[in-house]
């Protein structure tokens, strides 16, 4: 899409879509070249070039089974980095990945950073003579073993000089150059992702240090490759997106004072995930957000005048409906059981401006536990909430221990205890909104997609008569076939989550039986719906048509949902109205006829 005067135009032909399977699960999509070209990666993973005047698409040959993602266009010739993945084996132990330049002129792929395991995030340099990227090896994740390099760059597509900026175990993430060749990045310090940047001819990362944001977190860290939160938008200004106990601000920085504020505070922006963030001018941004009130949107956020700011385009026209939309209340739970923790999440209560509850009459409550599971939920505008909201239903999303966001010690709190403290949090949470007297406490559900689903499974074996009924989209039934089946990016991340990477054999099996729901199935008392793409490659299909078999042996109430044609993500328009109306309908036989 183009935008032109303010006008949004489809510039790309329908028969082609703007996707890869890099991870599995996809990396960063496009970006223009220099000379104003759109480099892609198309749904066949072949990569093709855009000409945004004539709207003609040309293919750049690569060997048959290559993958590319991440790109970044070099601003001075017709080099774009990328992502490769050679995906020529069917073996995760097998799959090899490495920084490329793409010439878009020649064609001509030549590698430039190889031998690690995984890469993220290259970029040029604003003047096109350095890169950087970061790198990580098995069994590591990117969120505690990346480390960023960076290396002079000659237009003959190689690279010199190449630099260690930071180690390992630090949470180190999104790269970004500055005006003056400067090199930006966040990495924990203290416990939180902070700002650091390495001025140019210098060695030294330096701190900068914003006063009042010493535990906000800067830079988002998921397995996936594109985070893009903050920008340098001149010489002395960074526009950021910060994390504060999980919520959004968008802010600008002066980096001559180190000092900082808050922008945009008429849009009540809350929500801003991934690449979302791009520099306009000296002086504005456009930001992929969201508010409490309003949907996804791309928004054009001037730094010096607030009056200014514009909403470009939106996801959705959600005015005709405001009056109906339910406000999120922050949720921060003190734990009852051990270990004390505080459990963080976002409560909407039912809301609905034409109907009225009976007096006394308290509402069932849907728990939503997010995927990943070093993810989290945001508190913006979603369609789905607003659903169920609209209909009776209050609804809790929560961020579990391990989400991010939280910092360091929340996150990393989770790591050997997955299975266990996200499931406790779940209930937890139930049992406070029912003693509390917000929710029917004979009425609550538990639902959850991919590490949320594996969080339902395990909340319907470990507290069987808490959960009305349960709701489990591309769950993980069984940690070992997960482990045995899953692709490279997670080869060893269910164990470091389950505490269990490095033990013998015998006491990696018993770990294994102690966290999957498929051993513990005739523990089920909750009737539970399953939903599972049939070509799901992250957790195969395999796993819920066991469960779907263990649960149908032991006599409880179950439906497994196959959709057909869908990968792990189910997020296809098709798979997301069988989502809905499919889970619509269970809560309805459910939780409101308790």
């Amino acid at each position: 899409m183009q935008i032109v005067g303010g006008d949004a135009q489809d510039i790309l032909p329908t028969e082609f879509s703007v996707e890869n399977k890099v991870y599995e699960y996809g990396g960063p999509l496009f970006d223009i070249t220099n000379d104003g070209q759109v480099i892609f990666s198309n749904m066949d993973n072949t990569l093709r070039v855009l000409n945004t005047e004539t709207q003609q698409v040309s293919l750049l040959p690569t060997q048959p089974g290559f993958r590319y993602s991440s790109f970044n266009a070099n601003a001075k010739s017709a080099w774009v980095l990328a992502v490769e993945e050679d995906h020529t084996s069917f073996a995760a132990s097998e799959i090899t990945h490495s920084v490329v330049a793409i010439n878009v002129a020649t064609a001509a792929v030549q590698k430039v950073a190889t031998g690690a395991d995984f890469y993220h995030a290259p970029c040029f340099s604003l003047d096109g003579t350095r890169m950087a990227w970061l790198e990580w090896d098995n069994p590591g994740l990117p969120f505690n073993a990346a480390k960023l390099y960076d290396a002079e760059w000659d237009d003959n597509g190689t690279i010199t000089n190449i630099r260690l900026i930071t180690a390992a175990q630090a949470s180190v993430t999104e790269p970004r150059w500055g005006h003056d060749g400067s090199l930006f990045f966040a990495q924990e310090v203290a416990g939180y992702r902070q700002l650091f940047h390495l001025p140019l001819g210098s060695n030294k990362p330096v701190l900068i240090n914003l006063a009042g944001l010493e535990e906000a977190e800067f830079g988002q860290v998921d397995l996936l490759d594109g985070s893009r939160t903050y920008v340098p938008v001149s010489m002395n200004r960074i526009f950021a997106i910060i994390a504060i106990k999980g919520v959004h601000m968008p802010i600008v920085i002066n980096l001559d004072s180190l000092s900082w504020r808050e922008v945009a505070q008429s849009q009540n922006i809350v929500q801003v995930m991934l690449d979302a963030v791009s520099r306009l001018t000296d002086s504005s941004v456009l930001v992929v957000a969201q508010s409490v009130s309003s949907g996804q949107a791309l928004y054009k956020i001037d730094l010096d005048t607030p009056y200014r700011n514009t909403i470009i385009r939106k996801t959705l026209d959600e005015e005709e409906f405001k009056a109906d939309y339910s406000v999120p209340e922050t949720l921060c739970i003190e734990s009852r059981q051990r270990p004390s923790r505080k459990i963080y999440g976002f409560l909407w209560m039912p809301h609905n401006k034409n109907l009225f509850a009976s007096t006394g009459e308290l509402p069932p409550l849907i728990i939503d536990a997010h995927g990943g599971p070093t993810w989290m939920a945001g508190s913006g505008l979603d369609l789905k909430i607003q659903y169920f909201t609209s209909r009776g239903y209050a609804y809790a999303v929560i961020n579990y221990t391990g989400s991010t966001g939280y910092g360091k010690d929340y996150r990393e709190s989770l790591f050997g205890s997955w299975g266990i403290l996200d499931a406790s949090d779940a209930a937890e949470c139930a049992e406070y909104l029912a003693s509390t007297g917000r929710v029917n406490s004979k009425a609550i559900g538990i639902s959850g997609h991919s590490a949320g689903g594996y969080c339902v499974l395990q909340c319907l074996t470990l507290f069987p008569h808490l959960f009305a009924a349960g709701v489990c989209a591309a769950g993980v039934s069984d940690v070992k076939a997960l482990s045995d089946t899953t692709h490279k990016l997670e080869l060893h991340y269910a164990d470091l989550l389950l505490g269990c990477y490095g033990l013998c054999d015998e006491d990696k099996l018993r770990i294994y039986h102690q966290r999957s729901a498929i051993r513990l199935a005739n523990r089920i008392k909750s009737p539970l719906l399953m939903l599972h793409g049939e070509l799901d490659t992250v957790v195969p299909i395999g796993q819920m048509r066991e469960m779907a078999r263990k649960l149908a042996e032991s006599g409880a109430e179950m439906k497994l949902v196959e959709v057909e044609g869908e990968g792990h993500m189910l997020d296809s328009p098709s798979a997301v109205r069988i989502w809905l109306m499919e889970e619509e309908a269970w809560w309805r036989k459910t939780l409101l006829m308790a």
